[in-house]
């Protein structure tokens, strides 16, 4: 899970973060993203006093009753390993972001591309799981796919067709081994599942479980085989509920 905290004291700028953020999370599903707002330094001191943990602090620099980079400080008196992003509308505070260790400097008025580009760079640095890949091979040569952008793979005639999590489609060259084999580094990793002999699944890509089938969250349909049901059922189930009480 990636717990956000933002601070400004601009609403407009507030909502164009929470926006970015809301659509980073559609575009990633497997990843768990929450976040928060307030309105200046105050209230976001009183949410770290009452013990409430982020892992991303996006700060602006200009406000009112403290201004971004005395709050940064106190940020890192009680968390020396939190990640700060500056927002600003001016380049001229880059040199006080970076004593205090921030992260990174975003300028005002917030892109899309680069507010995607920091959160990818944040992740990847911080978060084990998502620098997990595998070297596929396609007809135009070798592609690292990443575990965290795989939605599912299926196999037909010693072709495998892996479905990202952005609707993209990765297509390799004949392959030599058995599906599950060519498979098992994903199937180590408890984030995904064979339901049937041709398919495995991220379950976090799952949006629902039929009585026969996963339908998942690009609406595509994957068959679970009857002798795999109960345990596919049964993995499924216990995922939910421990992505819940994480969430909880």
């Amino acid at each position: 899970m990636l717990n956000i905290a933002i601070c400004d004291d601009t609403r407009e700028d507030i909502t164009k973060c929470s926006a970015l953020i809301s659509e980073y999370r559609e575009k990633h599903p497997e990843i768990d993203i929450k976040s928060n707002s307030f309105d200046g330094a105050e209230s976001m001191l009183f949410s770290l006093d009452r013990d409430d943990k982020y892992d991303l602090f996006l700060l602006d620099i200009l406000m009112p009753e403290m201004n971004g980079i005395d709050l940064g400080k106190k940020i890192r008196d009680r968390y020396p390993d939190a990640a700060l992003v500056y927002m600003t509308t001016s380049e001229d505070y880059a040199v006080d972001a970076y004593s205090v260790y921030a992260f990174q400097y975003l300028v005002k008025p917030l892109t899309r591309a680069d507010f995607f580009k920091m959160l990818d760079a944040f992740i990847m640095m911080n978060d084990e799981q998502t620098s997990m890949s595998m070297a596929v091979k396609t007809a135009e040569g070798t592609e690292t796919v990443f575990f965290n952008t795989i939605s599912h793979l299926e196999c037909r005639g010693h072709v495998i067709f892996f479905t990202l999590t952005n609707g993209r489609t990765i297509t390799t060259s004949h392959i030599r081994v058995p599906f599950l084999t060519y498979a098992a580094p994903l199937l180590k990793d408890d984030r995904f599942i064979s339901p049937h002999k041709s398919f495995v699944v991220t379950l976090d890509c799952v949006a629902k479980l039929s009585a026969a089938d996963f339908r998942m969250l690009g609406g595509e349909i994957v068959p679970i085989s009857r002798n795999n049901y109960t345990d596919v059922k049964h993995d499924y189930l216990d995922h939910i509920s421990a992505k819940n009480s994480r969430e909880g």
